[in-house]
């Protein structure tokens, strides 16, 4: 029987968790095809207490406690706990469309090979849709990793996407414990590094929220200086023996987490821009050659290798 199991991390979120289990609850699809695995990341609030009245009335909630170890820990908790075929991910302060589960389980059944699934996601704010692919690829396909570098699909965060369970165990890709930003590029990274059954559907799935206190939109310079655990770890992806698109996927990604690192900089309000660049070990980094083969990051790559000042300078006149 096909199974979908849907993780979803939860701390200081009471604000917003009724809304998200309302919209997980409320799908025509059977209770049965579908569990929902809330992860108490030691939440100090009220939010367990509101996902506890769910989960008295709907069987398919399983209830996971751990103390507070962030994100991925919680998350990987929930794969492990998991026992359904196909893992979705959701970020308790966003919500999923009416009915979207019903069209994903109908589409995995006559499906059941696809490695990786994506649908369309947008701001609630804006209806502006993020990482968006119906301009890039063909609905009807399916893709590998290595085709989608041809047609320069990439994207940042695992809300969207639906994940073959087995495809994950297989390649030992859970999402990185020691990472404390950025932890959802590095989990995609990994995926796409190895798939060779993606998919796309051209379904509205997830409504993504974007709030003020959120952790990912609090900018200081410590986080700035965080980002040199991503590089670390990327540089050690880079030692395995790789094919020519997964470095062409680890440059890429670098390159990110270097423009990622300074907009928290900038906004933080620093502007000793030699610090940063010491701080982060791009002496060793930079040049980035591989990415330039997307267009549109031709001039910014041109730019951040050979000055890393008027790079930063550029986000700083962005903001």
């Amino acid at each position: 029987m096909l199974k979908l199991s849907i993780v979803v991390p939860i701390y200081n979120v009471e604000a917003y968790i009724d809304r998200c289990f309302h919209s997980l609850c409320s799908q025509h699809l059977d209770k049965k095809y579908y569990e929902i695995i809330a992860v108490n990341d030691g939440t100090p609030d009220s939010s367990m207490q509101i996902v506890e009245k769910y989960a008295c009335a709907y069987s398919n909630i399983c209830v996971v406690n751990q103390i507070n170890q962030g994100v991925s820990v919680a998350r990987n908790n929930g794969i492990q706990k998991s026992t359904g075929n196909y893992l979705l991910f959701v970020d308790p302060d966003d919500w999923i469309a009416p009915d979207s589960l019903k069209s994903i389980y109908d589409y995995l059944l006559s499906h059941s090979d696809i490695e990786v699934l994506f649908l369309k996601s947008i701001c609630s704010s804006n209806n502006r849709e993020r990482y968006k692919w119906s301009d890039k690829v063909d609905i009807d396909a399916i893709y590998t990793s290595e085709n989608l570098c041809k047609y320069n699909y990439i994207r940042g965060s695992v809300w969207g996407g639906v994940y073959k369970k087995d495809f994950l165990l297989y390649n030992n890709i859970f999402f990185p414990e020691n990472i404390t930003n950025g932890e959802d590029s590095i989990f995609i990274l990994l995926i796409m590094m190895r798939a060779t059954k993606i998919a796309f559907l051209d379904l509205l799935f997830y409504y993504v929220y974007e709030r003020a206190g959120s952790a990912s939109r609090i900018f200081t310079v410590e986080k700035a200086y965080k980002f040199k655990e991503n590089i670390e770890y990327l540089l050690l992806l880079r030692k395995n023996n790789l094919q020519k698109y997964q470095s062409y996927l680890i440059d890429l990604a670098l390159y990110s987490v270097i423009s990622v690192s300074v907009n928290y900089f900038v906004k933080s309000g620093f502007s000793n821009y030699n610090l940063l660049y010491d701080k982060l070990g791009l002496s060793d980094i930079l040049p980035i050659k591989v990415a330039s083969d997307y267009s549109n990051l031709r001039w910014k790559l041109l730019l951040l290798n050979n000055s890393f000042r008027l790079f930063c300078l550029l986000k700083k006149v962005k903001i």
